[in-house]
């Protein structure tokens, strides 16, 4: 089972320790996402390999400005909006 997502340009997420970004919104069905310092082009629902047992596609409905990404990752990898893992962080010793 998948974790969706909505996602506006600029915003990102953490798979445990490595940052995904949505860098633009091409279309309701495609996106760019960098990850581990490469671009990938997220289309439709196809799976796309963007770290290592890290999968993104499109989930159910796209917006215009905004993508829902469907996340498949291992279940003891931690998934985080960059807000959560930022005040996760702030709080370990």
């Amino acid at each position: 089972m998948a974790l969706v997502l909505l996602m506006r340009p600029g915003e990102s997420i953490f798979a445990g320790d490595d940052q995904i970004t949505l860098r633009e919104v091409v279309s309701e069905f495609q996106a760019v996402v960098e990850a581990g310092g490469s671009l990938f082009d997220i289309v439709d629902d196809r799976a796309t390999e963007v770290l290592p047992s890290v999968r993104l596609s499109i989930g159910d409905k796209a917006l215009q400005s905004a993508v829902r990404i469907a996340i498949q990752a291992p279940r003891d990898k931690l998934i985080l909006r960059k807000e959560k893992y930022r005040e996760m962080k702030d709080q370990s010793p």
